[in-house]
């Protein structure tokens, strides 16, 4: 029951995830891993995942600005007035890219010094 009390919670910590850019940068980063998978060599998927990530990251960034330019030519200039969500949308794209790049590294990199 307090599960479902948290998960309803104004200031829960869902609250501060855009979705759609999550789940967005997810599926190309793990897909254009996916796609090298087979030129990986031992311990390598965390940083190719890192570099996919940023890299997503940067394409979602250019996609989303090359939508909001398609969305200013209004006669009324109606659509600046809702710039500042949108610009907020590019910057979270870059921004999750990274950090999720370095939270999948430190998950799925082992360190080889413990090992010997």
């Amino acid at each position: 029951m307090s599960g479902i009390f948290f998960a309803n919670f104004p200031g829960a910590f869902t609250s501060f995830i855009h979705w759609p850019t999550s789940f967005s940068l997810l599926a190309i980063g793990l897909s254009m891993t996916y796609m090298k998978k087979h030129t990986l060599n031992d311990n390598e998927l965390g940083k190719m995942l890192r570099e996919n990530m940023a890299l997503s990251g940067w394409i979602l960034f250019m996609l989303n600005a090359v939508l909001i330019g398609g969305g200013m030519h209004s006669e009324g200039y109606k659509e600046l007035a809702n710039m500042g969500p949108a610009l907020i949308r590019l910057v979270l794209c870059v921004q999750y890219g990274y950090i999720y790049g370095i939270i999948f590294e430190t998950f799925f990199t082992r360190d080889i010094r413990k090992e010997s």
